[in-house]
């Protein structure tokens, strides 16, 4: 993770694409 910003979005696409 580069920036807290990307890990809020990629936080964010991970519970849209796997949402278990």
């Amino acid at each position: 993770i580069l920036t807290d910003a990307l890990s809020t979005v990629y936080a964010i696409l991970d519970m849209g694409t796997i949402n278990v």
